[in-house]
This record gives structure tokens, C-alpha cells and sequence, in this order.
């Protein structure tokens, strides 16, 4: 065998698409420093003619390299391969172009698949013509296209929404910069000139949308714009050296004649990166606080901070031992009081018990952790009290986690430790103005208490005003969690044994667990109906749990509790998207529930929820039941439509901003570009 043949060098361009970089994805995307822009113009073929002619006269005033002729087509004539190769119309059509975006129902047997479809429309109608700003740069293309009203696609003719005139493209104007081709002078003439001839579009008429990666646009700052040039170029020399070794890259900053020096100044440049970007993103009126005119006052770094800036690891979570922590004077501030202080917490007064005016944690996650070190401590029950209190009223959120994926201090206190810990934290929040009736985590917590069997918890909760009616997510609500476990607990292992609960010390028999006593589930259920549970609601949803599972027996005696059967349908169809199907709603037919009680806001959950553009045959089939027992109603004709058709095609063909698109299939095929 011969030898291997060298692989031709990839450019950075191309390398870039696949590997990590020091740059911003958008600025990966046109690699380098680059004018991107849109051009929009209401007017008619005769006046957008005259604004081109217009524009075309500026540009050949203007100090631009080369200017093509002012070209105006029409037909198949707009489309490049119309064209001899050696024409320059050609790189000028080769931009015009526009996406429309819209959504196809596929019906096959076991599922009906919704996708978003993308199509490029070729335009009709191009007035414009081609500059070359100057060594280096790239092209800068500048036309007006009208687009057909309808266009046709691989799954039929659509409306393209394409109205007036339009046009967009980018120049890349970083690498006219270099020395060889004439340095900062060459690459403000190019890049200035692409600003000026924008400039004249909107004074025309024109609607000019502008993405300047030098900030010249917005800013008009020739200072800011030579900085970003000069970081740009440091940049991408840093980024090139560090792959020109690996990979054989070709790059137009390796040409530069200077580019060892851009290198090392990239290389200094990178760590700041997160910064610059956050900096030029930022402008003075989404800031709350100027915008008031307001200034803001930063606090100086601690030594934590100052740890983790210079690499080190943060410090270890420091045990709250109060012998431990001196009392550091502070100017104007109260003595020490007797309850224990939170660790390297300022001194507040009575009159600063608002976190916002003194706040002590550099973010939630501290506090919380604080709070969860208070719990947890070697310290006596009134003493960790105190401490909880302290840091509650310096800011620290019991709701908020430690990390993402932990509990926070609230929901270990109710699952794991005494119930002042709990009650410290609910009065806390009490006194903030917190809604506990509206929060579904609160309501969250009243069900794992009541799954624990913590009746002194549950009834601190409810004290507190969490809502036993309201679910968490696509639970159930903690009030039809014990009735579920009621019924299991009494179809099981029965009523537990008679037992002075409190000589349990001295009884020799069975252990009594209250876990497993449905007299006990029946008490918290009692707790909960007293404090504002909805028996009704709630035994329409466990009626509609139980045919989900095809209980029948159970679902006769929830009829006999007083469940409403047409309420249940409801319930299932809206609440029990992933459970709902055919034989549950049959069963609740037969109870007497009427399939045209069920309406469109009860059957869109079905289609909207979920993860996969799929919708399932189970669903499919519940709805085309509802549909021949005489709901048409529930359902929209672009429904009943596929849902009516054969599978094996593409019966179904939408607008992306069509309202059945927007309102019953888009949170699902967002849902599914996210988790796919």
C-alpha cells in the first residue's frame, strides 16, 4: 500500500460547528466580527425600485472597492441556476430566500404524529445589487424581494405570510483588519461604508433591523468598535492556536503578519469572555435601578468570594456552632442579643427585619443551606429555633434549594424534623405576605406528610392555610392521595388492632402502624375536609382514578359517596391525560355520565401535554368515542378531520401560526424539541 495521503485542511469555519470554542454561539455561527442585517419596505414595485436606484447611487459614492450594476428581475430569471456560472447576479441570488415554517398531522395506526415542516420560498421579484467593501471583507449584498403569496411544498400549497418587501444578509467585515490589506484604517473604511449605506436604506424608507457584532450601530463609538475588532481578532487567533496543532485548520487570521501577538492577547482576553458579553448586552434602561436614576452600590467581595475568584474550592459549609462564632462590633449596631446569631451575619436592628434592606447571603442558595445547617446542628431544640428565626429574617428563603436537585430547608423540616422547625418557617413566610393557600410545593408537602402519617404535621400545615385541594404537577391533590389510600388500606389489611396509642410503651402484642389503619387515613381525611378540603371535587377525582383502573366495583361506591359521573368524565379527560382511555369513559357512561358534558378546554390537555410529537392510539381512541357518542363540539374540524381520515398519509397540513396549531399542538412539539 502506498502512503497515506495528507487530509486537505478544513476551515476553521467548518471545524467550528462541531467543537467548543471561547466564542458565543451566534458569533460561531458568521466566525468573526460581521454586520448582519434586514431590510423591510411597504411600498410598490415602482417606489421599491427608487429606493434601490437611490441606495445604488450611494454606494458608488461611497470609498467601497467595487459596486455591481443595479439588477432587477422577475420569474425563473431569480433563481441562480437561470444564470452562465460566471455571472455575479449569481452570489447576489444566492442569498434571497426566505423560511416558512408549518406543521403536518400524520395519522398511522397506533399514533397520530404532529411535525414542524420548514420550506424555503424562492422570491418572485429582486431589485438589487452586489458591493466589495475592501481586501478582507466580505461580500456586502444589498436588494429588495417580493415573495408569491402561495408557495408550493412537499405537502401541498401554503400561504407564506411573505407580505411588502424584504431582504437579509451579513458581512463579515473582522478580517479587513489585517495589517497586510491596511490594518484598523481598511477595516473602518469596509465596515463604516456597510453602516452608511444602512444608514440611507432607513432614511429611504426602508425597516432596518441591524446585528453589529462591533456595537458601531447602536453605539456609533469608534473607540468601542476598534476594542471589539482587536478583541475579535485575539480571539480567533487564541482559539486557532490552540486547534492548528491538532487539526489541520486554515483560518484567514493565520495570514495576519502579526498574529503570534493576537494570540497572546486572545489568550488574555478569554477568561473575560462571560464578562464582555454580559457588559455589551446590557443597556442602561433594562436596568431597574438607573432607570430610576437611582445609583447601585456594590458590596465588597468577601474572602469566600475572593477564594473562588482566584480558583480555588469554596470553603466546606460551616457548622453552626454558635461557641465558635465571635461578636463582631458593628458601627450603630444593637449588643449581642441572648439568641444564638447566624454565622458571619451583620448585626440588625428591629427596624431592619426586611431581607431586602438587609440582606446577608450572597444568593438563595446560601441562605438555604444556612437554614439547613441550623436544623442539623449539634444544638438544643429552643437554640436551633432561635437560629432558624435569625436567619429567616436576614433573608434566608425557606423555599429555595440548596442545589437544584436537593430539598429545600422547608421540605426536609416536614419530612424529617420537628414540627417548630416547620412552624418557624410557615410563620415566617406567613408574616411576608406568602400565599400558602395558592402554592402547589406547600400543598405538596401537606401530602407527603399525610403519606408519612404525620398527623401533628398535617395539622400545622392546615393551620397554616396549605391548600388540600390544589395538586402538585400531575399529582393528585392531598386530599384524593387519602382517600386513594383510605380504600387501599381497607381493602388490604382491615382496621388495626385496639391499642392505647398512649401506653405504647408497655403494650406486648402487635405493634400498632398507623400506615397501615384506614380509621387513621379517615382521620387526617376528616383534618382535611375541616380545613377546607373539597369533598365533592375530590371524589369526582378518585372516581375518575378508579375507572382509569378500571375499578368498577370501586367506582360504584364512590357513585353511592355521592361522586357526580359526568363531573368524573371531565376530570378524566382534562386531569388524566396520561391514564385517560376508551373502556374508562365507557365505564363512567355506563354510571350515567352524558360524553357532550365534556368540552374543548377538557379535551385540549390530551393533545397539548406530553413530551412527544406522538399523540398515542389510547388518546386517539378516547377521543374518536367521544366523537361518535355526539361530542363534536369538544373537538375542532382540523381534529375530527385526521382523526376521520386513513392512515398512511399526510391528511393534515397547517400554518404554524394557524390557531389550532398555537393552541392545541405547539406546547407539545416544544415540549418534544426540548426533551429530544
Amino acid at each position: 500500500m502506498g502512503p497515506a495521503s495528507k487530509p486537505s485542511p478544513r476551515k476553521i469555519e467548518d471545524f467550528a460547528l462541531s467543537h467548543t470554542s471561547l466564542i458565543t454561539a451566534q458569533q460561531t455561527t458568521r466566525m468573526g466580527l460581521s454586520i448582519g442585517y434586514t431590510l423591510t419596505f411597504a411600498g410598490s414595485d415602482e417606489e421599491a425600485r427608487l429606493v434601490m436606484q437611490a441606495l445604488h447611487s450611494t454606494a458608488l459614492d461611497l470609498p467601497l472597492e467595487h459596486v455591481t450594476e443595479l439588477r432587477q428581475l422577475s420569474g425563473d430569471a431569480c433563481s441562480p441556476e437561470h444564470h452562465p456560472p460566471m455571472d455575479p447576479v449569481r452570489d447576489l441570488l444566492a442569498g434571497p430566500g426566505e423560511r416558512i415554517y408549518y406543521v403536518t398531522g400524520e395519522r398511522w395506526p397506533d399514533e397520530l404524529l404532529f411535525q414542524y415542516q420548514t420550506h424555503i420560498v424562492q422570491p418572485e421579484h429582486v431589485i438589487g445589487f452586489s458591493t466589495s467593501p475592501g481586501s478582507g471583507c466580505e461580500e456586502a449584498d444589498f436588494a429588495l424581494c417580493r415573495y408569491p403569496a402561495l408557495a408550493p411544498t412537499p405537502h401541498g400549497t401554503l400561504r407564506t405570510a411573505l407580505p411588502g418587501w424584504r431582504w437579509h444578509a451579513f458581512c463579515k467585515t473582522q478580517y479587513a483588519s489585517n495589517p497586510k490589506f491596511g490594518g484598523r484604517a481598511n477595516f473602518l473604511r469596509c465596515h463604516l461604508s456597510v453602516i452608511a449605506l444602512l444608514d440611507k436604506a432607513k432614511e429611504l424608507g426602508c425597516r432596518v433591523k441591524v446585528d453589529d457584532d462591533g456595537d458601531f450601530w447602536d453605539a456609533r463609538d469608534l473607540g468601542q468598535l476598534l476594542r471589539e475588532v482587536a478583541a475579535y481578532n485575539g480571539l480567533v487567533a487564541a482559539w486557532t492556536g490552540r486547534l492548528k496543532d491538532e487539526v489541520d485548520l486554515t483560518s484567514p487570521i493565520l495570514e495576519y503578519p502579526d498574529y503570534e501577538h493576537w494570540e497572546a492577547l486572545g489568550e488574555g482576553l478569554a477568561p473575560l469572555q462571560p464578562l464582555l458579553e454580559r457588559v455589551r448586552t446590557r443597556r442602561p434602561e433594562e436596568n431597574p435601578d438607573t432607570s430610576r436614576g437611582e445609583a447601585r452600590v456594590s458590596k465588597p467581595p468577601s474572602g469566600s468570594d475572593k477564594a473562588v475568584r482566584r480558583g480555588q474550592p469554596p470553603p466546606e459549609k460551616a457548622t453552626l456552632d454558635l461557641a465558635q462564632q465571635p461578636h463582631q462590633e458593628t458601627p450603630g449596631a444593637p449588643p449581642p442579643a441572648s439568641a444564638p446569631q447566624p454565622p458571619h451575619a451583620p448585626a440588625v436592628t428591629a427596624t431592619q427585619s426586611s431581607p431586602s434592606k438587609c440582606p446577608t447571603f450572597k444568593n438563595k442558595a446560601e441562605g438555604a443551606a444556612s437554614l439547613i445547617a441550623a436544623m442539623e446542628g449539634p444544638h438544643s431544640l429552643h437554640d436551633a429555633v432561635d437560629l432558624i428565626g435569625g436567619l429567616l429574617e436576614r433573608g434566608a428563603d425557606p423555599l429555595a434549594p440548596p442545589e437544584p436537585d436537593e430539598q429545600s430547608p422547608l421540605e426536609i423540616a416536614v419530612k424529617v424534623h420537628p414540627c417548630e422547625f416547620a412552624e418557624a418557617m410557615l410563620d415566617h413566610l406567613h408574616d411576608r405576605g406568602f400565599d400558602l393557600w395558592k402554592s402547589a410545593r406547600v400543598s405538596a408537602l401537606l401530602t407527603s406528610a399525610a403519606m408519612d402519617c404525620n398527623d401533628l404535621m398535617v395539622e400545622l400545615l392546615l393551620r397554616y392555610n396549605a391548600n388540600p385541594n390544589l395538586p402538585y404537577e400531575e399529582y393528585y391533590s392531598p386530599l384524593v392521595q387519602v382517600m386513594l389510600r383510605r380504600q387501599e388500606l381497607l381493602e388490604s389489611a382491615g382496621p388495626g388492632p385496639e391499642i392505647d396509642h398512649e401506653e405504647q410503651e408497655d403494650f406486648d402484642g402487635e405493634k400498632w402502624e398507623p400506615e397501615e389503619d384506614p380509621d387513621f387515613a379517615a382521620h387526617l381525611e376528616a383534618m382535611m375536609i375541616e380545613a377546607g378540603g373539597d369533598r365533592h371535587l375530590a371524589l369526582n377525582t378518585v372516581l375518575a382514578a378508579e375507572v382509569c383502573w378500571i375499578h368498577r366495583e370501586r367506582a360504584r361506591m364512590r357513585l353511592a359517596q355521592g361522586a357526580d359521573p359526568a363531573a368524573a368524565l371531565r376530570r378524566l379527560v382534562r386531569c388524566h391525560p396520561a391514564r385517560a382511555s376508551r373502556e374508562a369513559a365507557e365505564i363512567l357512561l355506563e354510571l350515567g355520565a352524558d360524553a357532550r358534558c365534556v368540552t374543548a378546554a377538557d379535551v385540549r390537555p390530551m393533545f397539548r401535554q406530553g413530551d412527544r410529537p406522538a399523540i398515542p392510539k389510547r388518546i386517539l381512541d378516547l377521543a374518536r368515542f367521544l366523537i361518535e357518542q355526539g361530542n363534536t363540539a369538544a373537538f375542532p374540524p382540523e381534529l375530527r378531520q385526521i382523526l376521520e381520515a386513513p392512515g398512511g398519509g399526510v391528511p393534515l397540513v397547517l400554518d404554524q401560526d394557524h390557531p389550532f396549531v398555537r393552541r392545541w399542538i405547539a406546547p407539545r412539539l416544544r415540549a418534544a424539541r426540548r426533551f429530544g
